[in-house]
């Protein structure tokens, strides 16, 4: 089992959640009934606070700590990025509660669309780059 297995298996997961949000963002859908998509928006952000805390207190300093410098240059890189983008997805997932949602569907969806693109773009280049250098050395 390579070392990164569950953070590639909690990837799959998050990108399954995103999914089924990705198929609810219709804003005529939203504005009559915002509930379904708030509540995996809710999953998604649980999933998400996990997986980053496991990468934050054990994979980030294993991986700084190790002896290969162009890992640990890596892994300091990706942490530093995914600061922003932690702290952009905690305020939307702590804007669009479903009454604003609904409220204002064609906006969340557009937001909504913008961070999973991100979010998709992070986690595909975590698994690409760092997972796989890490596999490697480790």
């Amino acid at each position: 089992m390579a070392m990164t297995d569950s953070y590639r298996q909690q990837h799959r997961e998050l990108a399954d959640l995103q999914r089924q949000i990705e198929v609810l963002l219709v804003p005529a859908r939203l504005a009559a009934d915002a509930q379904a998509v708030r509540s995996l928006l809710s999953s998604f952000l649980g999933k998400l606070n996990i997986h980053l805390a496991m990468e934050d207190r054990s994979l980030y300093p294993r991986l700084q700590a190790g002896s290969d410098q162009d890992l640990r240059a890596m892994a300091h890189r990706f942490a530093e990025e995914m600061a922003g983008l932690k702290r952009e997805v905690a305020e939307f997932g702590g804007r669009w509660t479903a009454a604003a949602i609904a409220g204002d569907a064609t906006r969340f969806c557009e937001e909504a669309r913008r961070v999973f693109a991100a979010f998709a773009a992070r986690i595909g280049r975590e698994d690409k780059e760092l997972y796989a250098l890490a596999d490697r050395m480790v």
